[in-house]
């Protein structure tokens, strides 16, 4: 029988040497998993080959098989790829021979909801007493407010003032029961 001291360490196992690299650089119990998943996943893709036998053209396949096949979020494509990095950076310690140039997520166009001034008016007027005066502050002085068409949808049996920019006049609304002042 060998004796305790003078039996051979065996080498950590890839997945092992991973969560020792990220916990060394203080990283997060989430990140450790994602990055975890991510290589084993990239492992898997490749019929289990160890990465030390793949490089750019592995990666590169994993990612688009992501994109096109899976359809995942750009983001999620951002963080396979962060993974795969730190597991050739830190862990492997090996250099990519080429940079990545896989087919990339889309991120989605999100385009800002601006109303135009007319349409303003048109909230503003649907709006009464003290969500009225917010509405005018908040429009007044520059700031963007998300919902203000929500608001006018919510409220349709009412029929806007006059224009705000006119001359202060007064107006009633059907089931007001006393007359208000507004700009």
């Amino acid at each position: 029988m060998a004796d305790r001291g003078t039996m051979e360490k065996r080498p950590k196992k890839l997945l092992d040497r991973v969560r020792e690299a990220i916990r060394i650089k203080h990283y997060s119990i989430r990140t450790e998993e994602a990055y975890v998943s991510w290589i084993k996943r990239y492992i898997l893709f490749h019929n289990k080959r160890h990465p030390l036998q793949m490089g750019s053209p592995e990666i590169e396949a994993f990612l688009t098989y992501l994109a096109m096949d899976q359809h995942v979020a750009a983001s999620t494509q951002n963080q396979a790829l962060n993974a795969l990095l730190f597991l050739y950076r830190a862990v492997l310690r090996q250099d990519l021979e080429r940079p990545i140039d896989a087919i990339r997520a889309k991120r989605p166009q999100r385009l800002p909801t601006v109303l135009t001034p007319e349409e303003t008016r048109t909230v503003i007027g649907f709006l009464s007493g003290i969500h009225q005066l917010m509405a005018k502050l908040l429009y007044g002085s520059g700031l963007m407010v998300d919902g203000m068409r929500a608001a006018a949808r919510q409220r349709p049996r009412l029929q806007p003032t006059p224009d705000p920019s006119s001359r202060r006049q007064r107006s009633q609304r059907p089931g007001d029961s006393a007359a208000r002042f507004t700009h």
